[in-house]
């Protein structure tokens, strides 16, 4: 999905156009019905711990839709996965 939405952003400043931005959000789990939904042969729900509120994420989209960032990281575990990401490197 990053290299993607860099892909985009880099053909559209190629290209000369800057009247649109493109945005990647970077959620971490989130807790919606997908996970009630999802595959599972086990006959268990799947879940994953330390989920965040949908809200975050609708939060983080409109404001990118405001002031859009390359990249943004929602919750704190997208932040401290992205911080690891980017000390690595």
């Amino acid at each position: 999905m990053l290299s993607l939405s860099r892909s985009l952003n880099e053909e559209l400043r190629l290209s000369g156009s800057e009247q649109i931005k493109v945005a990647a959000i970077m959620p971490w789990a989130v807790d919606t019905p997908w996970w009630l939904h999802a595959a599972n042969y086990s006959g268990h729900v799947p879940r994953m711990t330390a989920m965040d509120d949908p809200e975050l994420v609708v939060q983080a989209i409109v404001h990118a839709c405001v002031n859009p960032k390359e990249e943004t990281p929602v919750g704190w575990n997208a932040n401290a996965s992205n911080l690891s990401r980017h000390n690595l490197s």
